[in-house]
């Protein structure tokens, strides 16, 4: 999911997003199945616009230590 969301690959985000949400709802995450639906949501919403042809690109995380 990284990669898709910080190369802008908007299917790919989706994709992935899909997978997330829906093996944290088989394995009982539910909180992070709840963080994947709004991910997922706002994805569909970017995808809905004729205009946007990729997602925004976000920038990786860093890591805390």
């Amino acid at each position: 999911m990284r990669l898709t969301l910080t190369t802008g690959d908007l299917t790919g985000a989706l994709a992935a997003v899909q997978s997330l949400r829906t093996s944290s709802h088989m394995v009982g995450a539910e909180q992070l199945a709840d963080r994947s639906g709004t991910l997922e949501r706002s994805l569909r919403a970017l995808s809905d616009n004729p205009h946007r042809r990729r997602c925004p690109r976000w920038r990786p995380a860093t890591s805390v230590h």
